[in-house]
């Protein structure tokens, strides 16, 4: 109701701003004797529209026709804007003109200029009584030269109200007011003859009635929702976004991938200040058909300031380095934006660079996944309302252990496993550990596949035969691994290490000592998945290529959160030389190049190299761990001819495997290869895999190495 009223405050001013005019230009619509010139309503009619009765008693043809003296509609005009402000004053809420004041910053004039231009559609009355004002029946909408005319007080000059109709004005510029070509003036027409019209989600919310969504292009308005002291994120991160989160004209970058939990953070600090979240998809109004793409981002900004929303714009799905099509409308976007004074939220990936080409400096959060405990948190609220208490608690800590998700990820794990593995009966559990580690891992959105090939182990640690010292290291680099979450997260050990959280292990040794085997035992033992570098993909004869294969080769590893091995890694990390020639020089970037990322690289990576000493001595001082593999003593290759037989080969009895181990010195990788000579016999004689044949299968072996010739045999 007391919208209602209010507005019908501002419709009055407008009916007596209508009889000003007709008192200053009566001569438009009257001819010299007082009669009509072919007018489409008839005297009463006036009369009743004017809302005024004639007085009888008057001299002149205006008074007859019941338009009062000057003098009293200047009084009324002013008696009616006190009326309105009192009003405001005494108003429960703020009111949509009001919120229209406030927002766009306009003044009164401004507010006259645009109830007038309304004041055609939302009162039958005034429409027809305009059409009086401007003697043109014909015509349906006001021009900007009229509502200057009908609007302009005795103090204003006719040009100083037209300028706030320019393209200058904040009516034009906000999209308050749109100006459309007159057809008598086509196709140029002058701004003072152009039809005004007030946008139809502008007059519904000068109504007070919410628009539909849907007619929003490129965004959608949603409430805001929950608080941030129960979201999950570190305290600094918490105790940042609190403090500016009712700072005036904010701006503020979130920094991460899709599914960090960007969206839910702005929803929060929306809520924490009573805003609703117009959300503002980027992408959409760059790809658009249209080549125009700021009036619908000038649009959504009006939407934001007469909601008093926070504007979030996700450049999720624009491109990192925009075509040339796109550069005319980031310049028009840019120009929308530097003019908004609301909140507003940005959310792009890690760097935020294209965010910065559009807003310019903000202030910058990284939203980065949750520690342990966070995701141990997370893990919770998700599958409490699925499974019992003891369920739960038996999946968070293997699942918070194995992978850092993001908030979505996790929800969206949770979903996919629930739609792709159905319970098999009512007594199975609704979602298994298995379930969720093959959802987790299918969701990664990587491409590593073309860069690096997946490695499995074919057996656990405990399986593998190494010396007590390698084993003793290995251990330890576990250990790390576990516990790098706490050490650096959440004790502070980050802030005391320049190289980060990640992991890099180093092994050397000979060939066939069990390098590569054991990195994929250690990425089993961490459920994660090794993928070895293929170096043929990677090395490219153009300068620059290697670099940009080993940058999507970090990416994508940190993307997936797998294991990276670097086999024979003296061929990609070897010293640098002293510089002689441009190809010096492009080879020495490309090894700065992977130190830098080596030691900005989150995840675990492992290199193998049968010379350590040709590796980089920079690389070796940022490597965490270096493991030295020995080749095998007697009594551990006697060991080696035993596990590397599996348990279903036939084996004949009495093998005398320490007189193998003692007679041949081999590496892992060779016994490896004696053992499979020998089956490959036994199954053409059909018979088992005896001492004999083994014993001939390492004298072949041998040979083959150089180790033997056919006299020494």
């Amino acid at each position: 109701m007391e919208l209602r009223e209010h507005l019908q405050l501002h419709l009055e001013r407008v009916r007596w701003m209508v009889q000003r005019a007709m008192r200053r230009h009566p001569d438009r619509f009257l001819q010299a004797d007082g009669s009509y010139s072919d007018l489409c309503v008839g005297p009463q009619e006036l009369k009743r529209l004017l809302g005024l009765l004639a007085d009888p008693s008057g001299d002149l043809w205006l008074d007859r026709l019941g338009v009062a003296p000057l003098e009293v509609i200047e009084e009324s005009l002013l008696d009616l804007e006190e009326a309105i402000d009192d009003f405001s004053a005494g108003a429960e809420g703020s009111l949509p003109l009001d919120r229209l004041k406030e927002g766009f910053g306009l003044s009164n004039t401004e507010i006259d200029l645009l109830v007038a231009a309304a004041a055609p559609r939302l009162s039958v009355d005034l429409s027809r009584l305009f059409v009086v004002a401007w003697a043109d029946f014909s015509a349906r909408q006001p021009t900007a030269g009229f509502l200057a005319e009908l609007v302009a007080t005795r103090h204003q000059a006719i040009e100083d109200v037209l300028e706030l109709l320019s393209d200058r004005g904040r009516l034009s510029r906000y999209r308050l007011l749109d100006f459309a070509a007159h057809d008598l003036w086509k196709p140029a027409t002058p701004r003072l003859h152009a039809l005004v019209v007030v946008p139809e989600r502008v007059l519904s919310f000068m109504r007070g009635r919410p628009p539909h969504d849907a007619e929003l292009f490129g965004g959608t308005m949603a409430p805001g929702l929950g608080a941030l002291s129960d979201l999950v994120m570190d305290d600094e991160q918490r105790r940042t976004l609190e403090s500016v989160t009712a700072r005036q004209g904010l701006r503020l970058c979130l920094q991460g991938p899709p599914g960090s939990g960007r969206r839910t953070l702005a929803r929060a600090m929306a809520c924490q200040t009573g805003r609703s979240v117009l959300e503002v998809d980027l992408s959409r109004l760059l790809d658009a058909a249209q080549e125009d793409a700021l009036a619908p981002m000038i649009e959504l900004l009006r939407e934001a300031r007469m909601g008093g929303a926070l504007t979030l714009l996700r450049f999720d799905g624009v491109e990192d380095r925009l075509p040339e099509r796109h550069r005319p409308r980031l310049k028009a976007l840019r120009a929308a934006l530097v003019d908004h004074d609301g909140p507003l939220i940005a959310c792009d990936a890690p760097g935020g660079q294209r965010a910065r080409l559009l807003l310019g400096d903000m202030i910058e959060v990284v939203v980065k996944p949750p520690d342990r405990a966070g995701q141990r948190l997370l893990w919770t609220r998700a599958l409490s309302p699925l499974l019992s208490d003891d369920e739960v608690e038996s999946l968070v800590e293997p699942l918070s252990r194995v992978h850092q998700l993001t908030p979505g990820a996790i929800h969206a794990a949770v979903r996919s496993a629930l739609d792709h593995h159905p319970a098999p009966s009512p007594e199975s559990p609704i979602l298994t550990l298995d379930r969720l580690l093959k959802t987790i891992r299918r969701q990664f959105n990587h491409n590593l596949g073309w860069l690096a090939d997946v490695v499995n182990a074919p057996m656990g640690f405990d399986e593998i035969v190494l010396d007590h010292e390698v084993r003793e290291r290995l251990l330890e680099v576990l250990r790390f691994a576990r516990h790098a979450d706490q050490v650096f997260r959440r004790w502070g050990f980050s802030g005391k290490s320049q190289a980060g959280a990640g992991l890099s292990v180093l092994f050397s040794g000979p060939p066939g000592t069990g390098k590569t085997l054991t990195a994929g035992i250690l990425a089993r033992e961490l459920d994660k998945v090794l993928y070895r570098v293929d170096l043929s993909r990677i090395v490219d004869k153009y300068i620059g290529e290697t670099e940009k294969n080993l940058a999507r080769v970090f990416d994508e590893a940190e993307r997936a959160q797998a294991v990276l091995l670097f086999d024979e890694a003296d061929s990609l990390f070897a010293k640098r030389t002293q510089v002689k020639s441009s190809n010096d020089r492009y080879a020495n970037l490309e090894v700065n190049f992977l130190l830098q990322r080596l030691e900005s690289y989150e995840g675990v990576s492992i290199l193998t190299t049968n010379f350590a000493t040709s590796i980089d001595e920079a690389f070796q001082r940022r490597i965490r761990f270096k493991i030295t593999f020995p080749m095998p003593d007697a009594g551990q290759r006697a060991l080696l001819w035993q596990t590397l037989l599996p348990p279903s080969a036939p084996v004949a009895q009495g093998v005398e495997w320490n007189n193998l181990g003692e007679r041949f010195e081999f590496s892992g990788g060779h016994i490896r290869n004696a053992v499979l000579r020998a089956a490959v016999h036994a199954a053409e004689a059909r018979s088992p895999i005896d001492e004999e044949l083994l014993y001939r299968a390492a004298l072949a072996e041998s040979r083959e190495m150089g180790l033997l010739t056919v006299a020494e045999e």
